[in-house]
């Protein structure tokens, strides 16, 4: 928990920091595209879908057994 709340932190005071044309460029303007950046180095990460296609290959595997 401590690690998560000291990177959201920092990814804020990054955000708060950060000149507009620099995340215009680089994130598209988009406060979620750079947090997902920094948390998981992808711009277009989605976790939950991520975990969601683990659940089901996992299904699918034990459907096969």
């Amino acid at each position: 928990m401590k690690y998560t709340t000291a990177k959201l932190s920092l990814a804020m005071s990054l955000y708060a920091n950060m000149d507009n044309d620099v995340l215009e460029q680089e994130f598209e303007g988009s406060k979620a595209k750079m947090l997902n950046y920094l948390f998981w180095g992808d711009k277009d990460c989605d976790p939950l879908k991520n975990e969601m296609k683990a659940l089901e290959y996992s299904d699918m595997y034990y459907k096969e057994k």
